[in-house]
């Protein structure tokens, strides 16, 4: 998607997380990036914990980063 139609592309869909374009493919190479669209989902230390781009996968992955873990018993 050209970068001039992003912000278009967030309103329409209401996206509110941040987006990034990555005309170079510096970002591709370095997460390894094999698909587009594709989510990278961060820890709070910047860490990637996983990618993909079927939203089940994306929701378990940002659940995993949102919730504390299970506890114990």
């Amino acid at each position: 998607m050209p970068l001039s139609q992003l912000a278009v592309f967030a309103k329409k869909h209401g996206v509110t997380y941040p987006l990034i374009s990555d005309a170079q493919g510096t970002s591709a190479q370095k997460y390894r990036v094999d698909a587009i669209p594709e989510t990278l989902v961060f820890d709070r230390n910047g860490r990637v914990v996983g990618s993909s781009w079927k939203w089940q996968k994306i929701a378990a992955l940002v659940k995993s980063v949102v919730e504390p873990p299970a506890a114990h018993s």
